[in-house]
């Protein structure tokens, strides 16, 4: 149908056909919004919860089956298998990205199917600008990343077991970036781990805190 401009329509319609909407479609106070099948948008989508959020929080909800299957917070973090942020590995080490289970292991996947040489890459990179897209050059021990592991100590899940950590060893410049890898474990009755082998730059080797070379 082709309405004037300026029309209200009140209570409930029902339209049978196609409605074209060359302008902004606004849903205020409403509990729900129910659309059966493949809803296509050519150019974005942009979900906004106000100030009393999307299903009456500050979250983005996302279900499949009547169930909840993941959840973008107020904070940005997204939550999949699990409604509430958590800390692990760290009392501030509450990821941007937080997958949880109960009824398997946690895994996840990265498959390439390629006709080359080429196999899967996980990058982890690091830059002293507070920009992101600006590259303000790294200094000498610079922490570049890190793996760390910890397991639930009745209490949270904050302390670790071991971690495996990349520095920068050395001055780096433009196409030059010397590092090193540290592994950590953590001692019996210890809270932290602690460095039990380190590879330097040069790929000396120093084993419980032995003399690493140059």
């Amino acid at each position: 149908p082709n309405f004037p401009l300026g029309i209200t329509v009140a209570g409930v319609s029902t339209l049978g056909g196609n409605v074209s909407i060359g302008g902004t479609l606004t849903y205020e106070d409403v509990t729900n919004v129910d659309s059966i099948g493949v809803v296509t948008a050519r150019s974005g989508v942009d979900i906004t919860g106000a100030s009393a959020g999307v299903n009456g929080s500050s979250n983005l909800i996302l279900k499949t089956g009547g169930s909840e299957r993941s959840r973008i917070d107020s904070s940005g973090r997204l939550l999949i298998g699990s409604t509430d942020s958590m800390n692990v590995g760290s009392a501030t080490g509450d990821g941007l990205i937080q997958i949880s289970r109960t009824n398997a292991r946690v895994s996840q996947s990265w498959n390439a199917f390629t006709a080359d040489g080429g196999g899967v890459v996980i990058s982890l990179g690091k830059s002293r600008s507070a920009t992101p897209g600006n590259y303000d050059i790294v200094q000498n021990n610079d922490e570049i990343g890190a793996i760390r592991f910890a397991g639930a100590d009745g209490t949270d899940l904050v302390t670790q077991a071991a971690k495996i950590t990349s520095f920068v060893d050395g001055t780096p410049g433009a196409n030059d970036m010397p590092g090193r890898l540290e592994f950590h474990t953590t001692a019996d009755g210890a809270a932290g781990p602690t460095e039990r082998l380190r590879i330097t730059k040069n790929g000396a080797i120093g084993i419980a805190g032995a003399n690493y070379g140059t």
